[in-house]
């Protein structure tokens, strides 16, 4: 850390980069401008933010935690509004000494205006094997600076055919 002076000609509400890669946010200071750490976010003039911190961590509303799911898998949720959601879907088979896992696909979306998403994954991975699971993920990712959330987890078992 450090001390750096420099003059620049700027607009008061403009975000800058400073050194070490941090934004500042340019703000009326007593008399004169002057930059300081955003928190949260940084507005950008004529609309729109920047985030500056990782969004919460997504909730999968459905499927519920152990419940039985078929192909596809419809899977539903909320987030923080905006934010990008990739859901994944592996297939877990739990056999002496360690797990087996393989991915069954993945989906992207977009969390609504009202934080509400939804995606569907098909798979053509055979699951009817004993002690098999499906573990689902969902990650969130600000749209401009792709900072991600915590993962949320969910495990459900494959409908046998």
């Amino acid at each position: 850390m450090g001390r750096y002076a420099a003059f620049f000609v700027v607009a008061i509400g403009l975000a800058i980069a400073v050194p070490g890669g941090a934004l500042a946010q340019i703000v009326q200071g007593p008399g004169q401008a002057q930059a300081q750490q955003p928190t949260g976010g940084v507005n950008i003039p004529g609309g729109g933010r920047v985030d500056l911190m990782k969004p919460p961590t997504p909730v999968i509303t459905s499927p519920r935690p152990g419940a039985r799911v078929g192909n596809p898998i419809a899977v539903s949720g909320t987030a923080k509004a905006g934010t990008k959601i990739r859901v994944t879907a592996t297939l877990v088979v739990d056999v002496p000494l360690t797990d087996v896992k393989t991915s069954l696909g993945s989906a992207d979306t977009s969390a609504a205006a009202n934080g509400r998403w939804s995606v569907s994954i098909g798979y053509t991975f055979p699951t009817n094997l004993p002690n098999a699971k499906i573990r689902i993920l969902a990650v969130a990712t600000t749209q401009l600076t792709n900072l991600k959330s915590d993962t949320a987890t969910v495990d459900v078992v494959p409908q046998r055919r």
